[in-house]
């Protein structure tokens, strides 16, 4: 992940990137998660060609390493 994407990541309030995995993860509970943020996030790593994956929590999952 480029650290223009992933500081793009970070600076959303309900999600922040794993440094470990480079999966995108909520802070907050599932209940509590801003879908608009969300959906951003989605369309973010959809226009850099991230490969990734959404579990039960809402968390973006990397598939492989870019």
């Amino acid at each position: 992940m480029n650290d223009l994407l992933e500081h793009r990541l970070n600076s959303f309030s309900t999600y922040e990137v794993d440094e470990n995995s480079t999966n995108v993860i909520t802070t907050k509970s599932l209940e509590d998660v801003n879908v608009e943020e969300f959906l951003e996030i989605s369309q973010l790593l959809d226009s850099s060609y991230y490969s990734y994956a959404i579990d039960q929590y809402l968390n973006f999952v990397a598939l492989d390493n870019i």
